[in-house]
């Protein structure tokens, strides 16, 4: 699957949040005035918009993010937090954005116990103007001109990296990847469990189907988390495989053989609906797929190396 690796480039990216340099053993945390405000939309979606000042308004986004259970939605765009505190977007085809901020009482946050800064200035009230998000195949629906909101300065923090003080805990992990192209974009699915010391936590499921049209991203995910049985890979020193049945909404099974050392199968009838979408097989010829253990990933997948060094990373 040729997208693959700027998936995999996107999901490390993602999961680091921006910070700057500083001395070991700490890292800076620059000054920021974010905003966000929540509503609910019909069958039981809660939606949100998040944004920031950006000094680069070519480099801002607001996020538009529509969630009910296992399911959500996210959009987003080109577009930031005014000076006026406004802020003002169009989804393509599915909504518009059209706000300005009214302040009604003020908060203040202390930073945490490891960093040093200025308590966060937290401004509480509303958002006012046109707020629409018509979701594809009508999966939520909203109309409002307003929704309770914030406006936060947060301020620069110098933080130190908090230890353990204590033995470190042995982490383990098994990630089953696979993706390929579907409904004009990136479809893909990950199974996936962590050993932290005698705990297991997972396996947890996700498929993701990543779209762009018009300068805006959508991206539609579903994840469910099961149980040991839902999720079984081979036995060390056995050929590489793995068997996956999630529980609902997830459909059916799939099935990953490595063939060669550059070749696997990715096979079964595993499926889900997804919102705005509609079923969508997870399985089959069209996916290419690898299988992770903690930072060593088969050679059946672009980009699936990077994932195991991200890993390797957290768990260092």
């Amino acid at each position: 699957m040729k997208n693959w690796g700027v998936f995999v480039v996107a999901l490390v990216v993602a999961a680091f949040p921006a910070s700057a340099v500083a001395k070991p053993g700490h890292f800076v945390t620059p000054a920021e005035r974010t905003a966000e405000f929540k509503l609910h939309g019909s069958n039981g979606y809660a939606i949100s918009v998040q944004t920031a000042a950006a000094r680069q308004p070519s480099r801002g986004r607001v996020s538009v993010i529509a969630k009910s259970g296992p399911a959500s939605v996210a959009y987003v765009v080109r577009g930031s937090l005014a000076r006026d505190d406004s802020i003002s977007v169009r989804l393509p085809h599915v909504g518009r954005i059209a706000v300005r901020f009214e302040p009604v009482h003020v908060g203040h946050v202390q930073a945490p116990d490891n960093c040093q800064a200025r308590p966060s200035v937290v401004e509480y009230g509303y958002f006012r103007g046109t707020i629409e998000l018509h979701g594809e195949r009508g999966y939520t629906e909203v109309e409002r001109t307003s929704a309770p909101g914030t406006v936060t300065q947060s301020f620069r923090r110098v933080c130190s990296d908090a230890g353990t003080g204590g033995k470190a805990t042995h982490v383990t992990a098994k990630f089953l990847l696979a993706g390929g192209g579907g409904n004009g974009g990136v479809l893909n699915f990950t199974a996936g469990s962590f050993d932290v010391g005698s705990t297991t936590v997972g396996p947890v499921f996700t498929a993701t189907a990543i779209r762009i049209r018009e300068g805006m991203a959508v991206s539609t995910s579903v994840q469910a988390r099961g149980g040991a049985a839902d999720f079984v890979t081979s036995e060390p020193g056995a050929p590489k495989a793995a068997e996956v049945k999630p529980p609902r909404p997830f459909e059916g099974s799939a099935a990953f053989h490595l063939i060669s050392p550059h070749k696997s199968t990715w096979e079964g009838d595993l499926a889900v609906e997804m919102p705005g979408i509609g079923r969508v097989a997870l399985a089959g010829p069209d996916f290419s797929s690898a299988l992770c253990e903690n930072s060593s990933c088969t050679k059946t997948m672009p980009g699936a190396g990077m994932f195991g060094s991200f890993f390797a990373q957290i768990i260092s």
